[in-house]
């Protein structure tokens, strides 16, 4: 499976809010998969090890440093209210968030362009150019 897609999973788990109660066996079990497949297309392909993993730590990456992520979102906005955003947009911000400060194996541009390209299938231009923008000036201070 490709990293974009594990990282669209993982920004769809984020959008959910229960990725708290997030428990591995039982989201990757095959029941659960193929329930999810019928759908949403995303969900068709495998995940194998590397992609379990990937989003694994994003998520537990982000419940650990919620507030800081938060924050760090939050203080690049430039009189925007972090509760205004639309939550897939928020949920992008917070995946792309998350690698650019915790995940130092994954290169800035990539988390970047891959969460452009994912806002892409759900937001409006006017977002996309705005999730850039702030992941950008997150990616400047690292």
């Amino acid at each position: 499976m490709k990293r974009d897609t594990a990282r669209e999973i993982a920004v769809q788990l984020l959008f959910s809010k229960n990725f708290t109660e997030f428990d591995p066996e039982v989201f990757f079990s095959e029941e659960n998969m193929a329930s999810l497949s019928e759908e949403c297309d995303l969900y068709t392909e495998k995940l194998d090890k590397n992609s379990k993993e990937y989003i694994c730590a994003v998520l537990s990456n982000y419940s650990e440093h919620a507030d800081e992520i938060n924050a760090k979102i939050s203080e690049k906005l430039k009189s925007w209210n972090i509760k205004r955003i639309s939550g897939t947009a928020l949920a992008v911000l917070r995946c792309s968030a998350t690698e650019l400060l915790y995940m130092k194996d994954i290169p800035s541009g990539a988390s970047i362009n891959s969460a452009v390209e994912i806002a892409k299938n759900y937001d409006e231009p006017e977002v996309v150019s705005f999730i850039n923008g702030v992941l950008g000036s997150i990616a400047k201070d690292i």
